[in-house]
C-alpha cells in the first residue's frame, strides 16, 4: 500500500512545493518588500511580472517533483516507465499555484491569511484527498473534500502512470478537465 502512495506523495510535493514558491513571492512581491512596485515602474506590465513569478515557480515545482521521482526510482518504488508521472502530477501544483497566486495578491492581512490558510485548506487537502489510502475508504460525507481537491485529481493521474491503476478514461477526462480548468481560472484570476 505504501508503494500505491508514492504517485500521491509526489503530487503532495508538486502542490506543496506550488504553496510555498508561489504564495511567498506574490506576498513579498505586493506587501513585504513591494518589489513588484519596482518592477512594474520599468516597461514590464503586471502580467508579464505575474507571469515571471508563476513560470520560475513551476520551474521550481518540476524541479523538486523530478528529484523526488528520480530517488523513487532509485530505490526500486518505481520504474523508468513512470517518467511522465513528474510532470503530470505537475498540473496539480500548477493548477492550486495559480488559484493561489491570485487570491494572494488581493491579500490585506498576511497573517490571518496564511494561519488561516494552513489550518483550513492545507491540511484537509492533505488529510481527505486519498494520499495514503483510496477516497472510497473514507466516510461518504469527508469524500466530496477530495473530489474538490487537486491533490485527488492529481495523485489519481500518478497511480495511473505510475502503476497502471485502472482508470477509466472519462474519469482520466475528468481529472485533467479539473485541473485544466483550475489552471485557467487561476491563471485569468491574477493576470485580471
Amino acid at each position: 500500500m505504501l508503494f500505491r502512495s508514492a504517485p500521491a506523495l509526489i503530487a503532495s510535493t508538486a502542490i506543496s512545493s506550488a504553496i510555498d514558491e508561489t504564495m511567498f513571492p506574490t506576498l513579498e512581491g505586493f506587501k513585504w518588500r513591494r518589489t513588484f512596485f519596482g518592477a512594474n515602474s520599468a516597461p514590464l506590465t503586471g502580467d508579464q511580472i505575474a507571469m515571471g513569478v508563476f513560470i520560475a515557480a513551476m520551474a521550481r515545482v518540476i524541479f523538486s517533483v523530478t528529484i523526488y521521482w528520480l530517488i523513487l526510482v532509485i530505490f526500486g518504488v518505481v520504474d523508468l516507465s513512470s517518467w511522465p508521472t513528474p510532470f503530470l502530477v505537475s498540473l496539480g501544483g500548477a493548477a492550486f499555484g495559480a488559484v493561489l497566486m491570485g487570491v494572494v495578491g488581493k491579500v490585506y492581512n498576511d497573517d490571518l491569511f496564511m494561519s488561516a490558510f494552513s489550518r483550513v485548506i492545507v491540511t484537509p487537502l492533505f488529510l481527505f484527498s486519498g494520499t495514503f489510502f483510496p477516497l472510497t475508504l473514507m466516510p461518504i460525507y469527508l469524500q466530496p473534500i477530495g473530489w474538490i481537491s487537486p491533490l485527488w485529481h492529481s495523485a489519481e493521474i500518478g497511480r495511473h502512470f505510475a502503476f497502471g491503476y485502472e482508470i477509466s478514461n472519462l474519469m482520466l477526462l475528468i481529472h485533467f478537465t479539473f485541473l485544466l480548468s483550475l489552471l485557467f481560472f487561476g491563471l485569468i484570476r491574477f493576470l485580471l
